[in-house]
């Protein structure tokens, strides 16, 4: 959780982050709404968005996910809008089910 700090109170940043599903490496296409084993990297992009010039940037989920099971969440630092972008927070999170998003 100390990664999250940096990201919290830092107005004026721009962020996004990607999913990555555990189970078979499947990325969120957030252009097409489903897992795809290929994805163009600006289609797997979720903006962040500052919430009231507060510095906090919570990490909406798009509604429609769909799918279960375990996924690494990776919040970049938006320069370029590729591979580039510094990792600014990284976690493993659950999607679905009883205990997931």
């Amino acid at each position: 959780m100390a990664n999250f700090e940096i990201i919290q109170k830092v107005t004026g940043a721009s962020y996004y982050y990607r999913l990555v599903r555990l189970l078979d490496g499947y990325i969120w296409n957030n252009v097409l709404g489903v897992w795809a084993a290929t994805v163009a990297w600006a289609d797997s992009m979720i903006t962040v968005t500052e919430s009231n010039a507060s510095g906090d940037y919570p990490l909406v989920i798009p509604t429609t996910m769909n799918g279960s099971g375990d996924a690494n969440l990776t919040v970049y630092t938006l320069v370029a809008g590729n591979k580039t972008d510094a990792i600014a927070y990284e976690q493993q999170v659950r999607i679905g089910g009883i205990f997931g998003f």
